[in-house]
């Protein structure tokens, strides 16, 4: 019960065998317009209980600022997501209208819209990313990539050993870079592949759709067709040291030395500039693609739109952000105690 302390006023108990304690008696919770700027390679990424945190009424406008580059749009109004504090969030995602969280602490925590918050896994060393797919959940920590599902029922277990770079998952598959290598998990075949790189081409972040496996190298994107782990193929090249990687419905999106580019996921347009501000994360969706700058702002670009804004600015966030995720329907983030959310514009 050493967590104690990290809810208030809910119920806690301990269950099973692996650590987890389910906690209860919580409220219910209440593109395009592209500027080519750099060229391509060849063709071929409910309302919560409890006071909200700098409301906003969701229909302001902010300027993003941003050397120009910024458009105008609705501010977030932001919802906390459930009344739960939590210790050293790293990392949030979402799946089926749960969201799971990784926690500094060692705990690996499951939360729902009906049910509140429960504890999947404890005691993992130092928690970073996490992402699930099925029933499958994988998370990095200490000593590389661990696996277990999305109730704990089964003990967890370590995939493949080594420091994780950055991750990425669709409904079927997890994708993970280290300093010198890409692996794939495969839900529906329980298994780790390795994918085979060009020879001094370490991949560094890391994007998977329902069909294809997109990472950033030394200067260009590359992928492969899920299924085919020795085939890389370059979708832009000649870029300016591309880190991170989201990939989206249509387009695929990075980070550079200079902001964040956006490009087709064939590579059959040229590389856009769409902001000048280097992220520190980022993701897409079908219909929006959010960033995380330094300066603690939540950005957003619709499909189908040129100019990014400032969707979730700093002093609305609830604290320094952490990790953002989002679903058809809302964008979350976490700070280091809590989880936000905001319906998507």
């Amino acid at each position: 019960m050493a967590r104690a302390a990290r809810i208030a006023g809910v119920v806690m108990f301990l269950c099973g065998a692996v650590g987890c304690r389910s906690i209860i008696g919580i409220d219910d919770l209440s593109g395009d317009g592209l500027k080519a700027t750099a060229s391509s390679g060849a063709g071929t990424g409910s309302t919560a209980t409890g006071t909200s945190t700098g409301t906003s009424t969701g229909t302001s406008t902010t300027s993003s600022g941003a050397g120009g580059a910024g458009g105008m749009g609705p501010v977030a109004k932001v919802e906390p997501f459930q009344n739960l504090a939590f210790t050293g969030l790293s990392d949030i995602t979402t799946s089926f209208g749960s969201i799971f969280v990784a926690c500094g602490d060692g705990f690996i925590d499951k939360v729902t819209f009906m049910n509140g918050a429960f504890t999947a896994y404890s005691g993992e060393q130092k928690p970073q990313f996490i992402r699930v797919t099925g029933k499958d959940l994988l998370w990095s920590a200490l000593p590389g990539v661990r696996h277990g599902v999305n109730n704990g029922s089964i003990a967890a277990t370590t995939l493949q050993a080594g420091a994780v770079q950055h991750m990425s998952g669709s409904a079927d598959y997890i994708a993970w870079s280290t300093a010198n290598a890409l692996f794939v998990y495969d839900y529906k075949g329980a298994m780790v592949k390795s994918v085979v790189l060009p020879k001094g081409s370490p991949a560094i972040g890391v994007a998977t759709d329902s069909k294809t496996l997109y990472w950033t190298a030394a200067g260009e994107i590359d992928a492969t067709p899920l299924g085919v782990w020795d085939g890389a193929m370059p979708v832009y090249t000649a870029l300016n040291g591309p880190v991170l990687l989201a990939v989206g419905d249509k387009f695929l999106y990075w980070s550079d030395k200079k902001g964040v580019q956006r490009g087709t996921i064939d590579g059959s347009l040229p590389a856009a500039s769409v902001s000048d501000i280097v992220p520190t994360r980022l993701i897409a969706d079908a219909t929006h693609a959010f960033w995380l700058t330094g300066a603690n702002d939540v950005w957003v670009l619709p499909n189908g739109t040129a100019k990014p804004w400032v969707f979730v600015p700093s002093g609305l966030a609830g604290g320094p952000v952490t990790a953002i995720a989002s679903d058809a329907q809302y964008l979350y983030w976490t700070t280091a105690s809590k989880i936000y959310r905001a319906q998507k514009p």
